[in-house]
């Protein structure tokens, strides 16, 4: 009964926080928290433990526990709200943590281990362990007792680890948890269970278990504490704050709540107790005697205690180093004389503050006190006292816990010794040793700029000696070449800023200059005036002056030491700027050696290279002071000549530039001798331009004086080269608009005038273009020619026209059609190859509705070939026809060797044909060759009655033109078939009327 009424009474008593007075949020967090805990509302993840009741555990898809009361109360206190996660097992929560996955874990022990990535909050809950048997088990003593018994443990609990350690003898039964253990207990599958008591009471009161009972309280605590992520010790702070500021009542009530023993649900423990109940008074009264003996004990140690305090109060008051009694929860509770001289304070201001608000640095404060909670103590803890007046004073800390009677924590008693001296006269000798072996030149000055001292790098840089510069002004070491601008600068930021930092010519004392980089620092005062400065200096000429060197190689030419082209491209860049700001005019030239690689090849490098130099040297003495020669490489040079009027002005000294490069030289006792070619162009131009365009207009303009025979000077075309720019963007337009499908297909019939056939259409291409419309070819099909990209649209105006005939048929429509072939197109050496290959994509389509028209002067270029190709062509059935006839030579044997079955007459002669008496000879003469050579012929501009009539009365029946039908896309073909006939004059001519069915059709199979 005595070992139960124990555990009732530990449990009743678990909780250890002290509890503060209650009060506001505002009562116990520092401003910075107060914004911290309101900036992270909601944010703050909460990970509670899914099976571990009482403390936290599911139970209806909530959570529930001892943890999850005092969570509330934390939120009433600090007016703020969590985010609870969803609960998991203790493993998952652990690493979760280390993940960055949540902010706190509740009901948690601190260890080593864990401690590497949690901060933990003072102790919220105390919780004793004992061992629990069943009720026939035994009296006896710990652990011989237990010998040979199973003892069950919950797997992976602290407790385990510490029986393992203290106890390796005892058989250990590990179980998930301490309810299944007590159920193996309670059925008889293990001996005992070693478990914390608010568990036992737990499962006891909720699992009605009545067979259990008390053997002994067991040597180890449970002290459980919110973990909360490494890198938020504020949220530490704040918690524990809370925590001890909940009031004790409440603390109780959530106790009450969840941890009751009821002597109903414990039968055998209820008639033990009857049956023992004599003892149990005479117990009661053997406590009262002992009470009045402990109350007069208590008051005679009362008495004692009175007399320490005053005691301890004179020896504390006799110390003359700081001391101070800070509670568990980092609040003064007392203090010493010393302590309110270095704060400044009186000993009332001091009790009940955060004892860190007296250090310069809390954080670091609140780091020490931590460690003697964790460790017990710390020695000679370095920290900064700041006094009310700004002063402060420099102290190691000596702490360690106290504690009462039982052995609890009451708070922290540190001592402070004053180490401010120690540390002025360890700074002072360092100070003295850097000054003394320090490499850099340093002077000490008073205000006024007196010299106080300087050290022996001082006198090997400058050559004076110490004694030759005390009370010297530093005005000894000036080299005259900063203005008194600079000084006064030098000393603004000197008074403004406290220091200045830069480069300055001083004398040595043997007059010579040398180049230092200069620190200046003003040393303050406890006034806040300035006392000193201390000028710390290296010498630099050195070291500038392989800089300038280095930066001499990278701008200039290592043989003739003209401006490289890095150097070339600046200086162009800033003529550009410069020319635009003062509306003149800039000339650009680049100049050649003609010649140079002969000599170089014949008399060697070594004299190409002098040769080289003499003639860089004479032309730069040629020109301004302001221009720039450059050498960029070889033998190829640039000069720029800016500021001129108009771009005339340039020409003398480009001339002067060509004598100065083609008169004789001597180099190696050889008369040797070049000329050059220069090409030159000017900016502004009409368009913008860089200076990367500009040289390679010069260069372009060089190359065009060699090729007109050296030694001479060439201007660059801009109205010629923006030509050439603008068709190579027509071009890419053209390539674009190729790929993005922009062009279509018209199509012109072409008709039997005599007989009111349809024979065929020619393909003509248009660009549907996206802003200006449909364009005609004319406007495009020129920039092309002779062009790689007239072949691409050549092939597909093929393959397009070979689709539409294919669909055509589809309709019912039998339809020729005729496509133009450009000279670049038809002079590849595999036309017939890739023609074939078309072809072959349209294996539905007949080659021999397919007529290629190629022009007079095309065919003419290489008639052999010609021939070749069209015989190779129609050895797939694919005819050819001769367009525009008569516009070129018309040469009877060109004419007998071209196997075309078609000749087209140019619409130049047909036009004219019934106004001009030249023309109607030509044309009878192009028809009568056709008719001797046995090939068709057609005529095509067509556009009155009259000129067609007149074409059937010379033989020629075929017409294609505006007075027949204008070109139509494809989709309008077959009902303008359907609908065309011929007009009535061109029956008289013929003295005939066409058949119904002169329209060749043919009918889509079904």
């Amino acid at each position: 009964m005595r070992r139960l009424l124990a555990l009732g009474a530990v449990v009743c008593n678990m909780f250890v926080a002290p509890a503060l007075a209650a009060g506001t949020q505002s009562s116990f967090l520092t401003a910075q928290e107060l914004e911290w805990i309101d900036s992270h509302r909601d944010q703050i993840r909460i990970a509670p433990e899914e099976n571990y009741p009482p403390f936290s555990f599911l139970e209806s898809q909530a959570w529930h526990g001892i943890s999850a009361d005092m969570l509330a109360l934390l939120q009433k206190r600090l007016g703020t709200r969590f985010q609870i996660l969803p609960a998991q097992n203790l493993q998952t929560i652990l690493a979760g943590v280390q993940q960055g996955q949540s902010d706190v874990v509740t009901s948690l022990k601190a260890t080593p281990e864990r401690a590497q990535y949690l901060n933990f909050t003072q102790p919220y809950l105390s919780v004793p362990t004992a061992i629990i048997v069943k009720a026939g088990f035994p009296q006896g003593e710990w652990p011989a007792s237990f010998v040979n018994k199973r003892v069950a443990v919950g797997k992976g609990y602290g407790v385990q680890k510490y029986l393992e350690s203290k106890f390796p003898t005892i058989q250990l039964t590990l179980v998930p948890d301490d309810l299944d253990g007590m159920r193996k207990l309670s059925f008889g599958e293990v001996d005992a269970v070693i478990m914390d008591v608010a568990s036992a009471s737990f499962f006891i009161e909720r699992e009605k278990i009545a067979n259990l009972r008390l053997f002994a309280a067991f040597d180890f605590t449970y002290e459980l504490s919110f973990g909360v992520r490494k890198d938020l010790p504020v949220l530490r702070d704040i918690l524990s704050k809370a925590l001890a500021s909940i009031p004790d009542q409440e603390r109780q009530a959530v106790l009450d709540q969840w941890i009751s023993i009821r002597p109903e649900p414990l039968a055998v423990i209820q008639a033990w107790m009857r049956r023992w109940l004599w003892v149990v008074i005479a117990v009661l009264a053997a406590l009262v005697v002992i009470g009045v003996i402990a109350w007069r004990a208590q008051r005679q140690r009362r008495l004692i205690e009175q007399q320490v305090s005053r005691y301890s109060r004179s020896l504390l008051e006799a110390s003359l180093d700081p001391l101070v009694t800070i509670s568990a929860e980092g609040k003064i509770t007392d203090v010493n004389t010393a302590t309110e001289r270095v704060t400044g304070l009186a000993r009332a201001e001091l009790v009940g503050s955060d004892f860190a608000d007296y250090f310069t640095d809390p954080v670091h404060a609140r780091e020490g006190y931590q460690q003697v909670f964790a460790k017990g103590f710390v020695t000679d803890y370095p920290l900064v006292v700041r006094h009310i007046s700004g002063k402060r004073t420099d102290v190691l800390y000596n702490a360690s816990l106290y504690r009462d009677e039982q052995g609890k924590v009451l708070g922290v008693f540190a001592a402070a010794r004053d180490v401010t001296e120690q540390k002025k006269a360890e700074s002072a000798m360092q100070a003295a040793s850097v000054f003394t072996y320090a490499r850099e030149g340093i002077m000490i000055t008073k205000a006024d700029g007196t010299i106080l001292n300087v050290n022996g790098a001082f006198t090997r840089i400058t050559g004076y000696e110490r004694d030759e510069v005390l009370g010297k002004n530093p005005s000894l070491l000036s080299s005259k070449r900063q203005n008194k601008a600079f000084y006064v600068a030098m000393w603004k930021d000197l008074r403004s800023k406290g220091h200045w930092y830069g480069e300055l010519w001083n004398r040595r004392k043997s007059g010579q200059l040398y180049l230092e980089a200069l620190t200046v620092t003003a040393v303050l005062g406890t006034d806040g005036c300035i006392e000193h400065y201390v000028a710390l200096f290296t010498d630099v000429t050195a070291i500038r002056e392989h800089q300038s060197q280095l930066e001499h190689m990278a701008h200039f030419d290592a043989l003739t030491n003209l401006p490289n082209r890095l150097l070339l491209s600046d200086r162009l860049n800033q003529g550009l700027a410069q020319t635009e700001r003062r509306g003149k005019m800039m000339a650009i030239g680049y100049l050649d050696l003609d010649g140079f690689k002969t000599i170089n090849d014949q008399y060697g490098h070594e004299a190409g290279d002098q040769l080289l130099i003499q003639v860089a040297d004479r032309m730069k003495q040629v020109l301004r002071e302001e221009d720039t020669l450059a050498r960029l490489g070889g033998d190829e040079f640039v000069a720029v000549m800016a500021d001129l009027t108009h771009g005339e002005a340039s020409l003398p000294m480009l001339r002067r530039l060509l004598d100065a490069a083609s008169q004789t030289l001597v180099v190696a006792g050889q008369k040797l001798q070049v000329s050059a070619s220069i090409g030159v162009t000017f900016y502004p131009q009409a368009q913008p331009i860089d200076a990367d365009q500009l040289l390679r207009q010069a260069d372009q303009a060089m190359y065009q004086a060699k090729l007109a025979g050296k030694n001479r000077i060439h201007v660059f075309d801009a109205v010629l080269d923006n030509g050439i720019r603008l068709r190579n963007e027509s071009l890419e337009r053209i390539s674009a608009a190729l790929n993005d499908r922009e062009f279509v297909l018209y199509y012109q019939p072409k008709v039997n005038m005599r007989t009111g056939t349809v024979v065929g259409v020619e393909a003509l291409i248009r660009w549907q273009h996206p802003e200006r419309g449909l364009l005609a070819p004319a406007e495009f099909l020129p920039l092309v020619d002779d062009h790689p990209l007239s072949i691409d649209l050549g092939e597909w105006v093929i393959n397009t026209a070979l689709t539409q005939i294919d669909a055509w048929r589809a309709l019912g429509l039998d339809m020729a059609v005729s496509v133009n072939i450009g000279a670049c197109q038809l002079q590849r050496p595999d036309f017939v190859m890739r023609l074939r290959d078309i072809l072959a994509h349209h294996p539905l389509v007949n080659p021999s509705h397919l007529e290629l028209e190629i022009l007079e002067t095309s065919a003419l270029a290489d008639i052999k070939q010609i021939s070749d190709l069209i015989e190779a062509c129609a050895q797939f059935k694919v005819g050819f026809a001769l367009d525009d006839f008569g516009t070129g030579y018309s040469s009877l044997t060109y004419l007998r060797r071209l196997p075309v079955k078609m000749i087209k007459i140019d619409q130049s002669f047909v036009r004219n044909m019934l106004e001009d008496p030249e023309d109607l000879p030509i044309l009878q003469s192009v028809i009568s060759l056709a008719s001797a050579f046995k090939r068709e012929v057609i005529a095509e501009g067509v556009e009155t009655v009259g000129q067609g009539s007149m074409l059937m009365m010379l033989g020629c029946d075929l017409a294609q033109g505006y007075g027949i039908a204008r070109p139509m896309p494809a989709s309008d073909l077959p009902t303008w078939v359907r609908s065309w006939k011929p007009d009535p004059a061109w029956y008289s001519a013929s003295g005939q009327h066409p058949a119904r069915d002169s329209v060749r059709l043919v009918h889509p199979a079904v």
